[in-house]
């Protein structure tokens, strides 16, 4: 059906539309363009901000996190396993489930040189204010739409940003049929329906990384998913006087 929508989207859409669809971000990330991202970074060796982008984009595309959760971000041994735990960005707004979510990593799943990529991430990230960390964002995302206007035969291909890794990892995600509590206490949602509605899509999901997720929920954080879901109906349930204010 979605299919069907977007070669009927193709057909009769203004040109109008179509430009601005094309200045839209992606909610994807294709393999050879994350291929492509790594080639002109490597050409920039030197340059910290290409490596910062890179590391943005395939850090999301392994945990899901947002740019902005880095700069909270530790890694945390606990026994013989990682623990990625993160303070949740939507949280202050209602928006998560709780104030900190933890990822498990799957170190078989995850090679050296993305063990590496993840530490040296943090470690930049934390040596950041929240306030300094929010522009170095932004500078990070600016860069990088002049790297695709720069490389247009190759990244420019495609409006890919600095969250589009988030989005693949929503897709990977589903494409590994994991259950929507799993999903949302992955990515730090409060609402099931969160991932389903406004990010990647199960068909867009890389097959080989969904056989093997990077990460995987904490227990915890999917009991606390649940649990909140269960409140939210009962609360729906009651007469409009009886509800909280």
């Amino acid at each position: 059906a979605g299919y069907a929508r977007e070669k009927l989207w193709a057909v009769t859409a203004s040109p109008e539309a179509k430009k601005k669809s094309l200045r839209r971000d992606v909610r994807e990330v294709p393999r050879w363009w994350l291929d492509a991202l790594l080639r002109i970074t490597r050409r920039r060796l030197r340059c910290e901000r290409s490596w910062l982008v890179y590391a943005l984009i395939r850090a999301g595309i392994l945990t899901g996190l947002r740019p902005s959760e880095w700069q909270s971000a530790k890694l945390v041994r606990v026994g013989r396993a990682t623990h990625l735990v993160v303070k949740n960005g939507k949280f202050s707004n209602g928006r998560s489930f709780g104030p900190y979510r933890t990822l498990i990593l799957d170190t078989g799943a995850i090679d050296r040189s993305d063990r590496e990529l993840l530490s040296w991430l943090i470690e930049t990230a934390n040596r950041y204010s929240d306030e300094a960390w929010r522009e170095e964002i932004r500078l990070a995302s600016t860069y990088l739409r002049e790297l695709r206007q720069r490389f247009p035969d190759s990244i420019g291909k495609l409006p890919v940003s600095i969250y589009s890794g988030r989005h693949q990892f929503a897709a990977d995600a589903k494409r590994a049929g994991l259950s929507l509590p799993e999903i949302a206490a992955l990515m730090g949602h409060r609402n099931l329906m969160t991932a389903t509605r406004h990010y990647g899509l199960r068909r867009r999901g890389d097959e080989e990384r969904a056989a093997r997720l990077a990460v995987r929920p904490s227990p915890d954080d999917v009991d606390r998913v649940i649990l909140l879901q269960r409140t939210s109906s009962i609360v729906e349930k009651f007469p409009s006087w009886l509800k909280p204010q």
